[in-house]
């Protein structure tokens, strides 16, 4: 017989629902529930009271591995936020690396101050003075290291402006040697370094009792300062870039012949002024018969050795600048009426330093000495090789407007190296005769500028002359009208 169609069955584009299990009825093969299993399913099927406890009845109907997995979600939920702390310590630790590389180069350079000053005072104290004098050492020290940053020193009625360049070099060092340690690679590493320092300076100078231009030039002092460490310290990191291609960046808006112009200045400084401690060196191998007379006659003693030698070294880099105006010709004084230079020699009363007693005698200012400055020509003509052979290499050098706009930019490099140094290391040292000590920093910058201007030009010239371009580059208006030219002739 045919059997009748079964009924069409309607899918379902959702999820099925669940169909209602029907309650079994038990078996009476199962075994009898017992008392606690009885107790524990009228618990789960009696609706809960308006009254009874919510926390009771979660401990009654919840296992042990659920309670444990609801106090570690509680416990995760109470902890604070910490993606907002990683992103805010990201933030922050730059400026922190940099106040903490500004604090321990002032501590590292002015402990080193103190323990001098501190030596000083011990020795000069009588036998009946009891105790440590911290309070006038600690003035001391502070105003010699201010000193150091350009802030002016009050002794009494006289006034020293005189920069002891040893000093600052060594506040220099000992930011450089925190920041390459401790700073990051940041610009705003930089920046909080260079404030902090420029406000340490300036709190100093308030505690020391400097006012007026005294504290614009301790805040600039410091920032200059600061600056230049910390700059120093972050580029000799290994994940630091060159200094190149920062001077580059930051110089982008000039020709590539200008930028490599000031590179061959900066190079002529660096030569110049290893020249001059070349020349202090045999100053001082000369001289040395007359340093020990000064110091047999003085009779310091082994702590005054010691200080005596520390005061020697902070002015030995002042005296390096000084031997490169002796070369270049204008010389520098030593006190009012006096003059030392390759063609003069004024002889005046010194301090009684035992350095400046190697200073050269009137025999040095002899016809031979009139071709020193010729030291300063070699510089030039090095500086000059120097940009030759890198526009050389690209075939830049055939526009003479290349060659032109380097040689001005060695000029100006040198004039503002030149008139930057000259100026730090001169100075008053004191009242009377030692007002005027150290060289005409515009006078000594304008012939050192022209000495090395002069050998860098000869040398770009012979070097254009001998390499000239077989077939000189014509204007393109040039080549169009004698391309036209020939076309009308040959019509």
């Amino acid at each position: 017989m045919r059997q009748p169609p079964k009924p069409r069955v309607q899918q379902r584009t959702g999820p099925a629902a669940p169909k209602p299990t029907p309650r079994s009825k038990p078996s009476s093969n199962a075994p009898a529930p017992t008392p606690a299993e009885t107790t524990s399913t009228r618990q789960r099927e009696t609706p809960a009271k308006p009254g009874t406890n919510q926390k009771s009845r979660t401990k009654q109907t919840t296992s042990p591995v659920d309670r444990r997995a609801i106090r570690a979600r509680t416990i995760e939920e109470s902890r604070p936020n910490t993606g907002a702390l990683r992103v805010t310590a990201a933030r922050v630790a730059p400026a922190l690396s940099g106040l903490w590389a500004v604090a321990q180069g002032i501590i590292l350079s002015y402990a080193f101050v103190l323990f001098i000053a501190m030596i000083a005072m011990l020795a000069a104290g009588s036998a009946e003075d009891a105790g440590i004098p911290w309070a006038q050492a600690t003035a001391t020290a502070g105003g010699i290291w201010l000193l150091g940053h350009g802030v002016p020193l009050t002794l009494g009625e006289a006034t020293v402006t005189l920069i002891p360049l040893g000093v600052t070099i060594l506040s220099l060092f000992a930011l450089y040697a925190s920041a390459k340690r401790t700073a990051l690679a940041t610009v705003s590493t930089l920046i909080t370094a260079s404030v902090v320092y420029s406000g340490a300076t300036t709190v100093g100078a308030v505690l020391a009792g400097t006012h007026g231009t005294g504290l614009a030039i301790a805040a600039g002092g410091g920032l200059v300062m600061g600056a230049s460490g910390t700059a120093l310290g972050i580029l000799s990191q290994p994940e630091a870039p060159r200094l190149k291609d920062l001077s580059n960046a930051a110089l982008w808006w000039m020709p590539r012949s200008v930028r490599l112009g000031i590179r061959a200045g900066a190079m002529v400084a660096v030569m110049v002024l290893a020249c001059s401690a070349a020349l202090v060196a045999i100053w001082g191998m000369v001289g040395r018969e007359t340093s020990g007379e000064i110091v047999r006659a003085l009779e310091p003693g082994w702590v005054g050795g010691i200080l005596l030698a520390v005061t020697q070294i902070a002015i030995i880099p002042n005296l390096v600048i000084w031997a490169s105006s002796w070369i270049a010709g204008p010389g520098f004084v030593l006190g009012t009426g006096t003059l030392h230079s390759s063609h003069q020699v004024i002889d005046g009363p010194l301090p009684a330093l035992p350095i400046l007693g190697a200073l050269p005698p009137d025999a040095w200012a002899s016809v031979w000495a009139q071709w020193v400055p010729a030291i300063v020509i070699a510089c030039g003509v090095g500086a000059g090789w120097f940009v030759w052979r890198r526009l050389h290499a690209d075939g830049s050098y055939t526009r003479i407007l290349n060659l032109i706009s380097a040689w001005l930019g060695l000029m100006a490099s040198v004039f503002a190296l030149s008139v930057a140094a000259h100026w730090l290391a001169s100075g008053a040292a004191g009242a009377g005769r030692l007002l005027d000590v150290g060289t005409d920093a515009i006078v000594v910058a304008g012939t050192l500028t022209m000495l090395c201007g002069i050998g860098a030009f000869a040398l770009l010239l012979v070097m254009r002359i001998m390499h000239r371009p077989a077939q000189p580059e014509l204007p393109a208006m040039t080549v169009r009208l004698a391309a036209a030219a020939e076309r009308l002739s040959v019509r």
